[in-house]
């Protein structure tokens, strides 16, 4: 016999008037690392639309500087890292503050989680692992960089080859349950190199989530290194999405319970994109274009759920968080973009749509935005039913392609009842932020012709260079 349990909130405004034990259990493990005094999550700012904006909102969190948060002197004799970013967003004040803490609470319980394993991480080459009776990921299944890149004068990687000195970390292949050991600076968060290892790539967030299981959290990386692959292959593959038939209002209101959204605002152009190329995994985008600024005219955001109005809703709201972050002089905490910025100093994900943004620097996405396709709203994919029979639904799909989705279980920090994992697809485009991105995947080169786009493959002087629009 099970008991379901139901909370009836009659003193927090700003929660949910009543809410399942799923829900109780996400508001617990938002809260628990912020403390005002003494951290490690310090504050919490939210920002409100103004009068002409989109209604959604944007929040973000400060912490406790990460020097304070390592007392492994071995891992913290190196450069200190920069402050975490951590944000949220929606239509309401509530989905916002809990995305804020919760991205917060999973970047900052990722860097200590490397405290902890700092030690378990293993050196050597990949023939030196292999020798020793490790299974390690053999650098034929890890493209990275393109032969143009490395051969570019100051590029600073070198090439993933079997005598590559490197530190290695465990993952486990979530179809196979096997053991097998991957670089760390492909995946952990906040590592240096050390003991004379070969700099061949970077770790980002994506594939990292945090949840109440570790099936919910392995669930929404999978679909987020989805989201990253397709949105890499639209853009340097230049493949133009369709643009989406959709009454963004109606599917809010109905699908997405959100009352009185207005999306509609004067003088901003607004299209949604179907960015979904051979998953099953709906990938949308949506843009929107101030015609009155000169600057900061530029915004939008993506998204990739098993629901296909949650993706929508997905990519409205990081498309609202950069209309909120816009109204600050610096919005995220970067150097100046100015409209006559070299792309060489377009380094992080959030500088791209303020390069974008500058009035003389829009027509180069306009190819982007410009497509002749168009798809209904009812044609886009969508998945049904439980989490766990769209767990079961993504792995099926992942055998049929021939996939093999690496896990890396970071619970070491984490509290009780929550589960922080990072997925990391060999076979799918890494994230690709606007410094060095990592353009050597065949995908790049062959997708536009598997789907009938092209006639031939492409080569590295078809790719478009320029940084991706979206943060």
């Amino acid at each position: 016999m099970t008991i379901d349990v139901t909370y009836l909130n009659e003193h927090i405004e700003l929660f949910d008037h009543w809410y399942d034990e799923c829900r109780a259990a996400e508001f617990q493990g938002a809260v628990r690392l912020y403390n005002r005094l003494i951290g490690p999550v310090t504050s919490l700012t939210l920002i409100r639309p103004e009068v002409a904006d989109l209604s959604m909102y944007s929040a973000f969190c400060r912490h406790v500087p990460i020097e304070g948060l390592i007392r492994d002197l071995h891992v913290k004799n190196r450069p200190i890292a920069a402050p975490v970013a951590g944000g949220g967003k929606g239509a309401n004040p509530l989905r916002p503050i809990l995305g804020a803490l919760g991205e917060m609470a999973e970047r900052l319980l990722a860097v200590m989680h490397f405290t902890s394993l700092a030690e378990r991480v293993r050196y050597g080459s990949y023939t030196e692992m292999t020798t020793a009776g490790f299974r390690a990921i053999e650098p034929q299944r890890l493209p990275l960089f393109a032969a143009e890149q490395y051969n570019a004068s100051g590029f600073i990687y070198e090439r993933f080859t079997t005598d590559a000195r490197l530190g290695w970390v465990e993952g486990i292949e979530l179809l196979s349950g096997q053991s097998i050991w991957v670089p760390a600076q492909l995946v952990l968060m906040y590592y240096r190199t050390l003991n004379g290892e070969t700099p061949i790539g970077y770790a980002t967030t994506a594939g990292l989530a945090s949840h109440t299981s570790a099936r919910s959290s392995i669930l929404h990386g999978l679909f987020e290194v989805i989201e990253r692959d397709a949105l890499n292959l639209r853009w340097y593959s230049g493949l133009a999405p369709s643009t989406v038939d959709v009454d963004l209002e109606s599917v809010l209101g109905a699908d997405l319970d959100v009352p009185r959204a207005r999306m509609s605002s004067p003088h901003l152009d607004m299209k949604v994109f179907d960015l979904t190329l051979d998953s099953t995994v709906p990938v949308l985008a949506v843009t929107g274009i101030d015609r009155s600024r000169r600057e900061r005219a530029f915004v939008g955001g993506t998204g990739a759920a098993a629901n296909r109005s949650e993706a929508l809703g997905q990519a409205l709201f990081e498309l609202g968080q950069c209309q909120t972050g816009f109204h600050f002089e610096d919005p995220f905490g970067r150097n100046p973009i100015l409209a006559d910025t070299e792309l060489a100093d377009v380094k992080e994900f959030f500088d791209a749509p303020l390069f974008y943004g500058h009035a003389g620097n829009l027509p180069r996405v306009q190819w982007f935005t410009a497509g002749t396709e168009r798809v209904g709203w009812a044609d886009i994919p969508t998945l049904s039913g439980s989490d766990e029979k769209v767990y079961e639904t993504m792995l099926s799909w992942l055998r049929q392609r021939g996939f093999h989705p690496i896990v890396f279980e970071f619970g070491d920090a984490c509290p009780s009842g929550m589960s922080l994992t990072k997925v990391f697809v060999p076979e799918l485009t890494q994230a690709c932020p606007p410094r060095n991105p990592m353009l050597g995947h065949p995908r790049f080169l062959e997708m536009p012709q598997t789907l009938g786009l092209e006639r031939r493959r492409l080569s590295f002087a078809d790719l478009k260079t320029d940084p991706i629009p979206f943060a």
